[in-house]
């Protein structure tokens, strides 16, 4: 029995992996962890769960995410517990000689000035996009830190970039969230409190590649039956849409009816970033959602679950 364990699995990452393994291979004991399991900012405890359940297959989604007022607001937080995660982590899977490692990153790593598509060919080329450098320079330092246990320690890894991604069981503060989440949020109260306006960051003008998480999940699941898979690879959709966009489908899904207003006093962030995903292409892959498929699924959760975010001060 292959015994993989699946670091912050209350997210929205790590649910969705959790279910599709645990789909997928029924006769695999999967076991996934939450920071109330597992606290990975502490080395000892960190090292104890590892030890005593001693995965063959590790795949690491915990983290500290947020979304570009998050970053501004907190960089030391987003750099220093990252990393702290992330060392303490691997520290102990090398300790319990872990087969496979897999780390879920995220586009942000690339310089802001990379040529597009986005290529891993030219990670560590330049400077990072000023509004979230201090998260992409800890998920820098975990991709570096897996190519060097690998060279040492003859563990299989591979770090996965993934483009913006959305789905159930994501952070839909209105602040702190990422740009689909919160805006989802946000228009589901503009709904309820019958408002005229919709304000969103930015002109509204740089575009962005959506994945529905589900699609990542499905793309893991066929990684994880591949042989020689590359140490850092992207996974994207191919489905660029602007931020104006991007609104505008959030509101047709929530059902608002008002107009939707740039506040152009605040940052863009980067204008574009496709990703190549080549590799995924390669294997057959392809993702099943568009962007108002996923938004449909997405939203219909965030209603389902609307209590529990309200009781988690979501809704404030």
């Amino acid at each position: 029995m292959t015994r993989v364990w699946i670091s912050g699995a209350s997210g929205m990452v790590g649910s969705a992996i959790s279910k599709e393994l645990i789909s997928r291979y029924q006769d695999w004991d999967i076991k996934g962890t939450s920071s109330k399991k597992v606290n990975l900012l502490d080395q000892v405890e960190t090292k104890k769960f590892v030890l005593e359940f001693e995965p063959e297959i590790a795949i690491l989604c915990a983290a500290r995410v947020g979304g570009v007022q998050s970053n501004f607001m907190y960089p030391a937080s987003f750099a220093l517990e990252n990393q702290m995660m992330q060392i303490n982590t691997l520290n102990a899977l090398v300790h319990a000689k872990v087969k496979k490692i897999v780390f879920i990153g995220s586009t942000c790593v690339y310089p802001k000035n990379s040529p597009l598509p986005l290529d891993t060919n030219s990670l560590f080329s330049g400077p990072l996009e000023e509004t979230n450098k201090w998260y992409a320079m800890a998920k820098l330092a975990m991709i570096s830190a897996l190519d060097a246990v690998n060279i040492q320690y003859d563990i299989e890894v591979c770090s996965i970039l993934p483009p913006n991604l959305y789905g159930p069981n994501d952070n839909f503060h209105d602040q702190d969230g990422h740009v689909i989440p919160s805006l989802l949020m946000r228009a589901h109260k503009a709904k309820l409190e019958k408002r005229k306006e919709l304000v969103v960051w930015g002109t509204g003008t740089p575009q962005r590649e959506v994945l529905f998480v589900e699609d990542l999940s499905d793309a893991v699941g066929l990684l994880l039956e591949t042989q020689n898979v590359p140490k850092i690879l992207n996974i994207g959709s191919g489905e660029e849409r602007s931020i104006k966009e991007i609104a505008e489908a959030v509101c047709q899904t929530v059902g608002f009816k008002g107009s939707v207003h740039f506040d152009q006093s605040k940052p863009d962030g980067i204008l574009r970033k496709p990703t190549d995903n080549s590799y995924m292409t390669s294997l057959g892959w392809s993702p099943s959602y568009n962007l108002e498929k996923g938004l449909t699924k997405t939203y219909d959760w965030l209603v389902a679950n609307i209590n529990g975010l309200r009781a988690k001060g979501v809704m404030d």
